[in-house]
């Protein structure tokens, strides 16, 4: 409770209902897609202006550079770490869910107002 500011009580996660862990869940996960996709650009824009490039140009970019998987997909690779074509296609996935889920978002407060 040390590292903790003056007059702010930690809360102990076995006090957290499952509705409320479900809510920090799906928090993080957006401010891990969101730093994802900031890191994936900012990389980029150190060469180029953002103004003349969006996010899908920066990932059509590196999908080119890298190429195609230069494997059978049926057949089993040996480790579990993703390949560079891996996470570029997996952040896209993940960008594109997170835009759908905000879009949905945006409908649902429009239909409440």
């Amino acid at each position: 409770m040390a590292d903790t500011e003056p007059g702010v009580e930690e809360v102990q996660t076995s006090q957290i209902s499952e509705e409320d862990k479900k809510k920090l869940q799906d928090e993080n996960d957006i401010r891990r897609v969101v730093a994802d996709v900031h890191a994936f650009v900012r990389s980029r824009e150190l060469n180029k202006s953002l103004s003349t490039y969006s996010f899908d140009h920066y990932l059509e970019e590196a999908k080119l550079t890298i190429g195609k998987e230069p494997w059978d997909p049926n057949v089993p690779r040996e480790g579990a770490r993703l390949t560079q074509f891996e996470m570029i296609t997996k952040l896209e996935a993940d960008f594109d869910r997170l835009y759908a889920q905000a879009e949905k978002m945006a409908e649902t407060a429009e239909e409440k107002a």
